[in-house]
């Protein structure tokens, strides 16, 4: 029963420190939605910038060169962005599943434990009824015995006592 109760003490410790693993994932993904907003601010001031070159130079050339490096950068962002939101998915999935099964053998502890109480007290009632048995059984037996002892102690004639050795 020890074993359980270190194995429910393990299981217990280890669910702040997953719901702190949790959190910092959530801050982690919340940061790269914060980056990901960054990127297409930046983005936007990019294009921006693009069209005002394409207006000033009027040179297609620049301007392809251009949207095709920002397009490069914009998709490995997301590319970057959602790997990363993948993983902290994927990440909190299995957080959320730990969980879950600490918290499922946690409760199948207590329910053993329960039972386990349940048992034992039905078993100390047995033997304090058992006990409770055995100490009239001496009671009686005690009262027998100081009945016996006070009667008066008769004495056989000797005769009878070697006929009956005989």
């Amino acid at each position: 029963m020890s074993e359980k109760e270190s194995s429910l003490q393990q299981l217990s410790a280890t669910l702040p420190e997953q719901q702190s693993e949790l959190a910092k994932h959530r801050e982690e993904l919340a940061k790269h939605r914060g980056d990901n907003e960054r990127l297409a601010g930046e983005l936007a001031a990019a294009t921006a910038a693009l069209a005002a070159a394409a207006v000033a130079a009027k040179s297609h050339e620049i301007i392809s060169a251009d949207n095709t490096r920002l397009a490069s950068e914009l998709e490995a962002a997301r590319k970057g962005g959602d790997a990363t939101v993948t993983e902290l998915r994927d990440a909190n999935k299995k957080t959320l599943a730990e969980r879950d099964a600490a918290v499922k053998e946690r409760e199948a502890l207590a329910e053993e434990i329960e039972k386990a109480n349940a048992a034992r007290q039905t078993e100390q009632k047995k033997l304090e009824e058992e006990l409770a048995t055995v100490k009239g059984a001496r009671a009686a037996d005690a009262m027998t015995l100081n009945e016996l002892a006070a009667l008066p102690r008769r004495k056989l004639p000797r005769r009878k006592m070697r006929s009956a050795r005989n």
